[in-house]
């Protein structure tokens, strides 16, 4: 893998942009078609770091994600074509930072530490470091701090084909309920052209995330209890409510018998273009979960996937 320095990147990234998308999607087809064959590639780490971890990738193949120095810090890079390009140098001034979404615009969202402590003592990004967490869009070469609801932290975690981010902020309030070290409320958000929007939880729920959101503006996510950081979700929730916001509205999009999301959580983490929602729902009783699948066909119905289904 070869990797490419952040100004190297944009260029190959503009690049890019001036091609047609027309054009660049039938490339991309010619490339996969033929032969149905597959070939693993090691998308490698920076500078001989020890590992590296992919979350999302578009259909032009920019795959966003983070990957580790030889310190053992990590920060948010972006793949493509045999590049790899650090954008979290220098981020945003902390020592790691990790891009969780892409679009076909080249832009990337994600996480990135700042160099000041937390003043509430809050680990917000995980990374046992107890910096300020802040979410961010990288566009065209740099990284931009995105708002939060008044809080000191917050994550980007996906953004649409519109540009649209949507995340998890903290408000200023405190959450009486949260263990330590986190203190205050988090709430879903989406961001539209840099300004947050506040979405609602369910059922009074106190905290709540926004996982991914479509390219017609739809969001899912979930809502619950504050928890201990959640090293699978990457956030302090124990998700109660998967839901599904439209126009700022939440559904509940119900669960396979569990009820308190204490095994893997009612959560959303997935929706398409066409509506269809992916995620995952505690079973009765609590102790183990299951993936689902949502859709609008089945009467708007959690159906726990397995085989033949």
């Amino acid at each position: 893998m070869k990797s490419q320095s952040l100004v190297s990147l944009s260029a190959w990234l503009l690049a890019v942009l001036a091609v047609p998308l027309t054009a660049a999607a039938q490339q991309t087809q010619q490339r996969t078609v033929p032969d149905a064959q597959y070939t693993i590639t090691d998308l490698g780490t920076l500078e001989g770091g020890t590992f590296s971890q992919p979350f999302f990738i578009n259909k032009y193949g920019l795959v966003s994600g983070s990957a580790s120095l030889p310190d053992g810090t990590q920060h948010a890079v972006l793949w493509l074509e045999g590049l790899m390009g650090d954008i979290g140098a220098p981020g945003l001034g902390g020592p790691n930072s990790i891009a969780f979404g892409d679009n076909i615009r080249f832009q990337a969202t994600g996480e990135a530490e700042t160099s000041a402590p937390d003043p509430n003592g809050e680990d917000f990004c995980g990374l046992g470091t107890h910096l300020t967490c802040l979410p961010f869009l990288w566009q065209e070469g740099e990284m931009i701090q995105l708002p939060t609801l008044g809080g000191n932290n917050g994550v980007a975690m996906a953004i649409s084909n519109r540009g649209e981010v949507a995340g998890f902020a903290e408000n200023s309030i405190p959450d009486p309920g949260c263990p330590s070290p986190q203190v205050l409320h988090f709430k879903p958000v989406v961001w539209e052209k840099g300004v947050v929007h506040n979405l609602p939880t369910f059922g009074g729920d106190p905290d709540g995330v926004a996982q991914q959101i479509s390219d017609n503006g739809e969001v899912v996510g979930g809502s619950g209890t504050c928890a201990t950081f959640n090293t699978n979700l990457l956030y302090n929730l124990v998700p109660v409510h998967a839901l599904l916001w439209e126009k700022g509205k939440a559904t509940d999009l119900g669960n396979l018998g569990g009820l308190t999301g204490q095994a893997g959580g009612n959560i959303a983490l997935d929706i398409n273009n066409q509506g269809q929602v992916v995620g995952n729902s505690d079973l009765p009783g609590d102790t183990t979960f299951h993936a689902f699948l949502w859709t609008r066909r089945t009467g708007g119905r959690i159906w726990k996937h397995s085989p033949g289904t």
